[in-house]
């Protein structure tokens, strides 16, 4: 069992850091969860290539399982823990985010794996959910035993003008790591994973919704932090060129967008 109480109590300690932490408000912890639960939950997961959601694609080759019956009675349970009213009033002690919303279908979310190979683009996740909610959570435990940081698969955590990626954090068994989804909240793993045959990189993912925010954002589906880069080119030549140089420029610029 979870003891949500003791988890109450650690999410409040760390609202104050949640809140100016950089490079958007986020908070990863250790040693939260009952490790027998999660070492049940691992034991549980489907080979990479039988879960029911392939994403093979320029930007992220992962697999995906949300379907509650194919999850053993050690992932209902989990998810039951992280869905139930305990948490989210500890999420929301945690983040300041009132009235929260558990997503029961996981959408996007769920059992997620990575092979050998794989990778995850830097990228800004969807907004809404399809009933229209806002998403406003995501929550990432991580399920790697013996994790080698030399495989990679470090989440990184963007600077919100995409400039540079400000931290990196090891995807190791048991550990929790909570973010404020926003328009920039940019994260990602986007290094081919580098494990030995066999090994492969698993998560448990829940995004966590509201009816409303407090500042308007325009339902978008995931935004990857390359989507507009010839138009950011251009607003960096601007006004530091001449315009001589700039039309050379904006000619090659044009040639990346095809």
């Amino acid at each position: 069992m979870i003891d949500q109480a003791v988890i109450h109590q650690r999410f409040e300690d760390a609202a104050a850091a949640y809140a100016t932490a950089a490079p958007f408000p986020h908070a990863v912890f250790d040693d939260l969860l009952p490790a027998e639960l999660l070492q049940a939950v691992l034991a549980e997961f489907p080979d990479a290539p039988s879960m029911s959601t392939q994403f093979q694609s320029a930007h992220e080759f992962k697999s995906a399982e949300n379907n509650w019956n194919r999850f053993g009675p050690a992932a209902r349970e989990f998810v039951g823990e992280l869905n139930s009213g305990p948490f989210l009033a500890s999420l929301s002690a945690l983040t300041g985010i009132d009235r929260l919303i558990a997503d029961a279908g996981l959408v996007g979310g769920g059992m997620h794996q990575i092979v050998t190979g794989g990778k995850l683009d830097v990228h800004a996740d969807f907004t809404h959910h399809p009933n229209g909610l806002d998403r406003r959570l995501n929550v990432l435990v991580y399920l790697n035993e013996g994790w080698d940081p030399q495989w990679g698969g470090q989440l990184q955590l963007w600077e919100r003008d995409r400039s540079a990626c400000s931290k990196q954090i090891d995807p190791i068994f048991g550990r929790v790591v909570i973010f404020s989804t926003l328009a920039d909240s940019f994260h990602g793993h986007p290094e081919p994973l580098r494990t030995p045959d066999g090994v492969t990189r698993r998560s448990m993912a829940f995004y966590y919704y509201s009816n409303g925010r407090p500042e308007a954002v325009k339902p978008r589906s995931t935004r990857w932090i390359d989507d507009d880069r010839p138009q950011r080119l251009r607003s960096r030549i601007a006004g530091v060129v001449p315009a001589s140089v700039k039309r050379v420029l904006s000619t090659s610029i044009k040639s990346l967008a095809h």
